[in-house]
């Protein structure tokens, strides 16, 4: 996890379609971008021929959209979903140490998420983070409405907790580099601090989620995100769906992947199925 930068006055989207990149059983790959006045987001889209009243917003990890979000993307499509991976948008490469960084990109997180639901004509929405995108899905799950579900895997809260605690390189050196700019005595002064710059914890937001058919994927020995938050995260939305691997950060996400697609494919189906839209 890394450092990311994360209403419609007048929006205007613009694509190109790769007949090329055609995959079996109708989906297809489109490379698109969606824009809020001067706000961009870059949405790498699996569709079929006949769009669905079904949709599935993917936040990728660290690093933008890769082979595995990809590959959700593609058995989601074969699902019956129209699929949307969010992958870049204006300002999500801002680095600075000072506190009030989170808070700018999460808002631009959340602004990317629901920009691209002003494109969305499916009546159904989940949404499906990895990692530091599962971060941004908790934001979302919290406060947007339309959204109907939303999967996390090796995500965590209270999020300042994971930002804090984290082993992962950019934020080990963020913490290094703040305890020099801010003279924080311990651990604890710096998390105290964070949290009153940061106003989109999970914890502190309406309690949306409770409306929202929730799941989650816990890494038991992961030190990213530490698994101590992805146990708050569980007790706070009581998912109806766990699937708790003994691994650490990236073992997790890997096994995931490789063992438990299709068990996300089925929440999300049933989750649907629940609200009357069946495929």
């Amino acid at each position: 996890m890394k450092l990311l930068n994360w209403s419609l006055a007048s929006c205007v989207f613009c694509w190109s379609f790769h007949a090329s990149a055609a995959f079996a059983g109708g989906c297809a790959t489109q490379d698109m971008v969606f824009r809020d006045g001067s706000f961009e987001v870059k949405v790498y889209r699996v569709v079929r021929n006949k769009i669905p009243d079904r949709a599935i917003i993917i936040i990728p990890p660290t690093g933008g959209t890769n082979l595995i979000d990809r590959s959700y993307a593609r058995r989601l499509c074969y699902a019956g979903y129209d699929v949307y991976i969010v992958d870049r948008w204006s300002g999500d490469d801002e680095t600075d140490i000072h506190l009030d960084l989170h808070q700018k990109l999460y808002t631009r997180a959340l602004h990317a998420v629901t920009t691209a639901l002003n494109h969305i004509p499916a009546k159904y929405v989940g949404v499906l983070g990895t990692s530091v995108g599962a971060l941004f899905a908790e934001v979302v799950a919290g406060t947007v409405d339309r959204v109907d579900a939303v999967f996390t895997i090796v995500g965590g809260a209270p999020i300042p907790s994971v930002i804090v605690n984290s082993d992962q390189k950019a934020m080990a050196k963020l913490k290094q580099d703040r305890y020099e700019l801010y003279h924080f005595k311990d651990d604890k002064e710096y998390l105290e601090r964070l949290s009153a710059e940061f106003k989109l914890d999970p914890f502190d937001l309406e309690r949306k989620f409770e409306r929202k058919d929730l799941g989650m994927v816990i890494a038991q020995k992961d030190l990213t995100v530490p698994v101590a938050d992805q146990l708050r995260q569980r007790d706070l939305w009581k998912p109806k769906k766990i699937i708790s691997l003994p691994n650490n950060h990236f073992g997790a996400i890997i096994k995931t992947w490789l063992f438990h697609s299709r068990q996300i494919v089925r929440f999300f189906d049933e989750s649907a199925a629940s609200r009357g839209f069946k495929r």
